[in-house]
C-alpha cells in the first residue's frame, strides 16, 4: 500500500505484524534487517509527522516497532527507518524537507540496541515537470 503504516490496521497491529516476521526469520542467516516501512507515504488529509505524538507519528511508531522487534523477536536485526512522504506536495502545499531525514537531528531514535539503527532516504533523479521522483 502506498498509505501510511496505520492506515489499513492499528499501529500495534502493524507492530505484531512485524514481531511475527522477526520471530518466522530469526534463524535464517540470510535475513539481516528490517526496513519498517518503504517510503512512508501522505495519506491524503492525514499527513504522517516526525514527533508530533499523536496516531500519525512516524518517528514515535518506528521507535516503538524497533524496540519490540529487538526485545520480543530478534535482537540482531537491523531496523531501518525510511523519511517521510518521498512523493507528492502535502494538502497545505508545503514539502517540510521531504524526504530527508532532517528531523533526526532534533528528534532521533534511541533503540533498545542503538547499534542496530539505520536511517534510509530515497532519492531518485528528475524525470520531468509531471513527475515527482
Amino acid at each position: 500500500g502506498s498509505e501510511r503504516w496505520n492506515s489499513g490496521q492499528s499501529t500495534e497491529e502493524w507492530i505484531e505484524d512485524w514481531v511475527l516476521l522477526a520471530e518466522r526469520y530469526r534463524s535464517n542467516p540470510r535475513v539481516v534487517g528490517a526496513d519498517l516501512r518503504n517510503e512512508v507515504r501522505r495519506d491524503v488529509w492525514d499527513d504522517p509527522n516526525w514527533g508530533r505524538g499523536d496516531a500519525h507519528d512516524w518517528a514515535a511508531a518506528a521507535q516503538r516497532a524497533g524496540d519490540r522487534i529487538l526485545k520480543d523477536a530478534n535482537p540482531d536485526l537491523l531496523i531501518m527507518v525510511e523519511g517521510i512522504n518521498w512523493a507528492g506536495i502535502p494538502v497545505d502545499g508545503f514539502w517540510r524537507d521531504r524526504p530527508h531525514l532532517k528531523p533526526v537531528a532534533e528528534l532521533s531514535h534511541t533503540l533498545v540496541r542503538s547499534h542496530k539503527l539505520v536511517y534510509a532516504a530515497h532519492y531518485y533523479g528528475y524525470t520531468g515537470p509531471r513527475h515527482s521522483g
